[in-house]
């Protein structure tokens, strides 16, 4: 009988481990949909293990499932001790592909504040920003990331990204130039005419200070014509 109880008592962590490790056989083999249940199934019997989150979260990510893919990658960046960012960059990666760019952004400045060292972080925060039109800050990022990574990747469509974004500063910075020359045109085109308006106003004063000079002999007559009822 104790024979039995410690066998039947192993057999819990003996079937996680088995499911886990067919489900990462799937994974390898690109079958995500077959990996889901048994991922899924890993996670409710070993809900502190977060490689489990991780793995169901790419999953997730590779049906197109990102909301659940969010959520799962949250769940293990709570239960993870270690390497946090990979699970805020993961999230981020996810929000990026449903349009949530603030969100995305966030989470990825969480990532680099817990580990400055994940240089590919600089990239998929420079995308999101690129799209949030901050132009300037993407530049910072993917010009950070090919100073920092030895070996960069896509390093000829990053420069390629990075003489776009400077075209387009370039572009805004003249535009805004020729507007506000074009407003200083307007302001002194418009002072001239007020002054002019003004200069015709003193003028007309002049002339009425000289006719009122003129009828200072005039002498008012004595008659009185009283109103009429």
């Amino acid at each position: 009988m104790l024979l039995f109880f410690l066998l039947t008592a192993g057999l819990p962590g003996q079937e996680n481990k088995g499911l886990r490790t067919r489900a990462d056989e799937l994974l390898r083999e690109n079958r995500p949909a077959e990996a889901l249940p048994l991922y899924i199934s890993a996670k409710e019997q070993n809900p502190r293990d977060p490689d489990i989150y991780r793995n169901l979260g790419y999953v997730y990510e590779l049906l197109g499932d990102y909301e659940n893919a969010v959520k799962t990658y949250q769940q293990g960046s709570t239960v993870a001790t270690l390497d946090k960012d990979i699970f805020y960059n993961a999230m981020g990666r996810c929000l990026f592909r449903l349009e949530r760019f603030g969100e995305a952004e966030a989470q990825y400045d969480k990532a680099l504040d817990y580990n400055p060292s994940n240089y590919a972080v600089y990239v998929n925060r420079a995308n999101v920003r690129v799209e949030l039109r901050e132009y300037q800050k993407a530049i910072n990022d993917y010009s950070s990331y090919l100073s920092l990574e030895r070996s960069p990747q896509q390093e000829t469509e990053i420069r390629r990204m990075l003489g776009l974004l400077q075209e387009i500063l370039e572009e805004e910075k003249a535009r805004i130039a020729a507007e506000d020359a074009k407003r200083r045109e307007e302001e002194a085109r418009q002072k001239a005419l007020l002054d002019s308006v003004l200069s015709s106003l003193d003028d007309v004063g002049e002339e009425t200070q000289s006719l009122s000079a003129g009828t200072e002999g005039i002498e008012e007559p004595d008659v009185i014509i009283e109103l009429v009822e």
